[in-house]
């Protein structure tokens, strides 16, 4: 079977900025390591941007991440530094060879975050990594495929970028489930569904921390790290399937990344729920805000597709996406990483074999078709 991994990541270094506009040279993103600190949860190396540092591991807003790799968190990794910056692609590549993987999509680690209040910059630190990652993908032979990161607080800047990285080859445009604090119904953000559908280019909506009012409830990187970068997936799912979004733009093909398939049957059967009573009792255009069709019958004709985890419970969801629109991925090289997580789905016996090649590989070759 073919095994195609489709989220992994990079963790980024110094080498990474090298296309960032000279207008930002004195700004640019600058690696910082300490003694260890047992009160900092361990964390000894940190990005200083624009006067602040990332991640952000006590107060509000919080992240962890091991990037910059001076950090005691990928140093203890099973994956060499160069792997896991990609400065030698070559080693990244050894690693697939290591856990049996063919394919493997590229995701950025720091990205992830909000990484400065300055819009512009913090596109310009996008189109920076856009750039770099492609140039180090190219080296792979082939074996190493890498989402675009697009921020969607500037949309006119993220169309340009669109059409920018699907010359480059990227394999899928990355955004959040949040465009910093702002949900992703608006008919503002049409421009960019009408773009990616126009170009064929998937839209690959990850975890993360971006939106600064959403994680700022947090004050814990325990509350942190396992609700509010994922729940801001589950908002993104519900603004894009349940209010018209991919019903508008029915050629759109989506990807919900790194929260697993669980939470879906639950979700939907919420949002079903709640489109027959704006279906029924207020009707389609009475501004109750809730897609024409219902949410279920959107993602059983439509091209929504979900990253599972190798160990779950994959009946319900098959039941609502069916077994065409699942896939799976590694995590590689966070901490929290699963690269062998391919064996072990094909290791399972509750799970055809016939159903093993679409989610091990063939739904993936599908989605990030271009």
């Amino acid at each position: 079977m073919t095994v195609f991994d489709v989220d992994a990541h990079v963790e980024e270094s110094v080498d990474t900025w090298r296309y960032l506009p000279v207008e930002y040279e004195a700004r640019r993103p600058v690696p910082i390591t300490l003694d260890d600190r047992p009160e900092l949860c361990g964390q000894n190396s940190f990005w200083l941007i624009d006067g602040a540092v990332v991640p952000r591991v006590r107060g509000k807003g919080l992240t962890l991440f091991g990037t910059p790799t001076t950090s005691r968190h990928a140093r203890a990794k099973p994956f060499s530094i160069p792997s896991q910056e990609l400065t030698d692609p070559a080693a990244r590549v050894a690693d697939l060879d290591r856990f049996g993987i063919d394919t493997q999509v590229v995701n950025s680690t720091l990205l992830n975050a909000q990484l400065t209040p300055d819009v512009a910059y913090e596109h310009a630190l996008a189109r920076a990594f856009n750039s770099w990652i492609a140039e180090k993908c190219r080296e792979s032979g082939g074996r190493l495929r890498w989402n675009a990161m697009v921020r969607l607080t500037d949309v006119d800047s993220a169309v340009a970028e669109l059409r920018r990285v699907a010359g480059l080859g990227a394999a899928a445009a990355e955004i959040h489930g949040l465009a910093g604090d702002q949900t992703l119904e608006h008919r503002r953000f049409d421009p960019f569904w009408a773009e990616a559908e126009r170009l064929n280019m998937p839209v690959y909506v990850h975890i993360g921390f971006e939106t600064p009012t959403l994680v700022g409830l947090f004050q814990t990187l325990y509350m942190s790290i396992a609700f509010a970068n994922r729940a801001s997936l589950l908002i993104g799912f519900l603004a894009l399937v349940g209010t018209g979004v991919v019903e508008r733009f029915p050629r759109l093909r989506l990807c919900f990344a790194e929260a697993g398939v669980e939470w879906v049957p639950w979700l939907v059967h919420v949002m079903d729920g709640y489109w027959k009573l704006g279906h029924h009792a207020f009707g389609d255009d009475s501004g109750f805000g809730h897609s024409r069709t219902r949410p279920s019958e959107l993602l059983r004709d439509g091209n929504v597709y979900v990253v599972c985890e190798a160990d779950e419970d994959l009946g319900a969801a098959m039941a609502i996406l069916g077994e065409d629109r699942i896939m799976l991925g590694s995590d590689m090289p966070h901490s929290e990483a699963h690269p062998s997580s391919f064996r072990q789905f094909a290791a399972r016996g509750d799970v055809s074999d016939r159903v093993k090649a679409k989610i091990l590989g063939e739904n993936a070759e599908r989605f990030f078709a271009r």
